[in-house]
């Protein structure tokens, strides 16, 4: 009995552990951030950083989950590419966090004529650019950002964003209001709407969307 103690002490400390966490995670409201890429999330750290008014030193929790997903005060997922991808952690994100609200924020392909590279775009409303989907789907999400959270912080504008699976080489097919492209943002507005929490969508402008570099780019690829 005498050598049982120090276990059960062990035990109980860890076991006191897990269950604060889970009642942390459980009632006490975070934010989430989410990005495509973990290459973006090291590149955008510093904008987070700015956002949040503090240094962060995230740590990867649950490494079991199909994604990666860190945590310090709040919680950043990175979902990979895609709205498949995106639809589920933000799914799973939700159904198991008490989540406040979610920033999502990546590089996006923009119009030559409506934005500039580097330019931080608000996105204001959300079409799904993928041609094959009914046109009774293709309501587009109007985004009220309640408040601006990078007031003061960055040089912004609003900016209407087309998103979808399909990789958008020319603007031809995108409804005339679109500004940016992304991948994943219709499909974590999708689910968030559902749980009925708030997005917010920073999109930096990478590069443009121009069918004749397109092939350029791919013809140079082939010759070398």
């Amino acid at each position: 009995m005498k050598f049982l103690k120090p276990f059960l002490l062990l035990f109980l400390l860890v076991t006191s552990i897990f269950a604060a966490f889970y009642l942390h995670s459980k009632f006490t409201k975070h934010r989430v951030y989410i990005f495509a890429m973990e290459e973006e999330f090291k590149k955008y750290k510093p904008m987070i950083e700015k956002i949040e008014k503090r240094t962060l030193n995230p740590v990867q929790i649950e490494k079991n989950l199909p994604y990666k997903l860190f945590y310090d005060k709040v919680y950043i997922a990175i979902s990979q590419e895609g709205c498949d991808a995106a639809a589920y952690v933000t799914h799973d994100l939700l159904a198991r966090f008490n989540v406040s609200e979610i920033i999502n924020i990546g590089s996006c392909g923009g119009r030559k004529n409506r934005v500039k590279i580097e330019d931080i775009i608000l996105v204001s409303k959300i079409y799904d650019s993928d041609f094959f989907v009914p046109k009774k789907l293709k309501e587009p999400f109007v985004i009220v950002n309640e408040f601006n959270i990078l007031q003061g912080l960055f040089k912004t504008r609003e900016g209407v964003l087309g998103s979808g699976d399909q990789f958008v080489m020319s603007d031809a097919n995108l409804p005339a209001e679109v500004d940016i492209v992304d991948m994943e943002a219709y499909s974590i507005q999708f689910v968030a709407d559902r749980f009925k929490v708030p997005v917010y969508f920073i999109k930096i402008v990478s590069d443009y969307l121009d069918y004749n570099q397109f092939k350029s780019e791919i013809l140079e690829h082939k010759i070398h």
